[in-house]
């Protein structure tokens, strides 16, 4: 009986230390074509250039070893990207001790 215990533990410390992020998005305008570069965060309430469309929102959450503000903002970046836009707007992160979210409105030009 101890050595299952002992291997649920090692197990429940493996899935521990691992690390995740998944994105989520929901459309509000159109998409545009997939793009590569940067993307260029605004965090709360700082302005988008003029000219600007709406995508729709996007959402990033890091879990594990992934719960940091590095991961959940690739993870933001990377999903823009993937709908064409070019800015996240109005982003708002919040981090707990094993899980951390970040959300906000993506744009093109």
């Amino acid at each position: 009986m101890k050595a299952k215990t002992a291997g649920f533990v090692a197990y429940c410390l493996l899935l521990m230390a691992c690390g995740t992020t998944t994105t989520h998005s929901v459309i509000t305008g159109s998409a545009g074509a997939p793009r590569a570069g940067d993307v260029r965060i605004l965090m709360g309430d700082e302005a988008p250039p003029t000219g600007m469309t709406e995508v729709g929102i996007v959402q990033a959450v890091g879990r594990g070893t992934h719960a940091d503000l590095e991961h959940v903002v690739a993870g933001l970046k990377e999903k823009a990207l993937s709908l064409g836009c070019t800015v996240i707007a109005k982003v708002k992160i919040d981090q707990g001790a094993s899980t951390a979210s970040g959300t906000g409105i993506c744009l093109r030009p």
